[in-house]
């Protein structure tokens, strides 16, 4: 028995058909091989009737751009204009509801809404670039822009799911509900998934985009941290270990899978570095005050990795002062923060340098260790010398513990606080 279309390929053929009908009526405005960029697009938004009843109304459109208008575009895609709408082309029924094995992830259904649209737009992409009848007009390396748009119009492309990744049977069994075949199966598996993998990898290739990370948006972050921090208050009565180890348990399995965004920074994912810096942070605090200072340094250093401006790295920088001493990847790193000052939090601003005259101390370079403080004194001249010489003090006293004392090395940086 032959087993019945589910919503994903009915989705696709549908649409295919509709978007390739109507290229084909705007292929007598392009010569053969000129068309550079295909923009496939789905909106969503809230219109109301005669009795002011609202109701959701979805239009799919299509934007073909030439080598030519995309130089006077300068290469950016206004989907506002130069697209045509689909007349009469229905969102035809929506995605199943998602399957009782992914309830606990249920908040963020409606980024997986828009991510199950996502990827029946890039299946199309695909179709349409290998179209017999519509690849003579395309130019070699031509790409495709997609988008879809949700209830408050954030912009979403694939893969845009940023919430968490069930483990791999649960998220089988979702896909298996509105998916038909093994091999939309396999694919839609491999663009879910923490890191786009094969066949995926090669789809976006072939449409011309680059995967996007599966990074948080700050509010999802922030979800998690405020339930991690609520758990302290709802156990105010228990030890300061109860409470800290419930609050890791809560918050750390989810930050765990969450790598350090490394690409073009868009105001919201300026918002999510920041946020994802702040868990990470808390984290690294939580393991500190159980004197786990193996996981605190874990924490931290990944603050650095995914924030240094903030203060997570200052926190770094004590771990590798004080609890487990790593001078030279102290002097490192402030050396790194003092070479971005200006790009750093206020917070961190007004200790990078003293942090960095600490750490040539301790690394025995006297010389920069001078002229450090010898800056921090000129540069604050509100401050009292008595207070930069206690800092140069208590470096010292730190440095001799790790070494014979040597009184003409201290006589040396003591010798500018006179």
């Amino acid at each position: 028995m032959k087993e019945e279309i589910k919503w994903f390929e009915e989705m696709t053929e549908y649409l295919f058909k509709e978007y390739k009908s109507l290229f084909l009526k705007k292929m007598v405005d392009y010569e053969k091989g000129s068309i550079k960029k295909i923009a496939l697009l789905r909106n969503q938004y809230l219109d109301y009737d005669d009795d002011d009843n609202d109701y959701n109304v979805v239009d799919y459109s299509l934007g073909i751009y030439s080598k030519d208008q995309l130089r006077a575009l300068k290469n950016k895609i206004d989907e506002s204009s130069n697209s045509d709408v689909l007349e009469n082309v229905e969102d035809l029924w929506g995605p199943p509801s998602l399957n009782a094995a992914w309830e606990k992830s249920y908040d963020y259904s409606t980024d997986f809404n828009m991510f199950q649209h996502c990827t029946v737009l890039a299946s199309i992409a695909q179709k349409l670039l290998e179209d017999i009848e519509i690849k003579p007009y395309v130019m070699k390396g031509a790409s495709v822009f997609i988008k879809s748009f949700g209830d408050f119009n954030e912009a979403c492309m694939v893969p845009m799911y940023k919430g968490t990744i069930p483990e791999t049977e649960i998220r089988k069994k979702v896909i298996a509900d509105f998916v038909t075949t093994d091999k939309n199966k396999k694919l839609l598996l491999s663009l879910w998934n923490k890191e786009v993998t094969e066949p995926g990898k090669t789809l976006f290739k072939q449409i011309g985009i680059n995967p996007l990370p599966n990074y948080p948006s700050a509010s999802d972050i922030s979800k998690e941290l405020f339930k991690a921090r609520h758990i302290l208050v709802e156990k105010e009565n228990e030890s300061k270990e109860v409470r800290n180890k419930a609050a890791i348990a809560s918050l750390e399995p989810y930050l765990e899978d969450i790598k350090p965004y490394t690409g073009k920074k868009s105001k919201k994912i300026t918002e999510a570095i920041k946020e994802h810096e702040s868990a990470c942070n808390y984290l690294g605090l939580w393991y500190n005050g159980l004197k786990d200072y193996d996981n605190a340094e874990k924490w931290w250093r990944r603050c650095y990795q995914i924030l240094p401006t903030e203060s997570g790295t200052l926190n770094l920088c004590l771990i590798y002062k004080n609890k487990k001493p790593n001078y030279p990847e102290f002097l490192k790193i402030c050396e790194h923060l003092t070479s971005i000052y200006s790009k750093l939090s206020s917070y961190s601003q007004m200790y990078a340098w003293e942090y960095l005259a600490t750490a040539y101390v301790l690394n025995e370079d006297i010389e920069k260790a001078s002229d450090t403080f010898k800056n921090l004194i000129k540069d604050n001249p509100d401050e009292e010398i008595s207070y930069y010489k206690s800092l140069a003090n208590k470096a010292l006293d730190k440095l001799f513990e790790q070494r014979e004392s040597d009184e003409k090395l201290k006589n040396k940086l003591l010798n500018i606080f006179e």
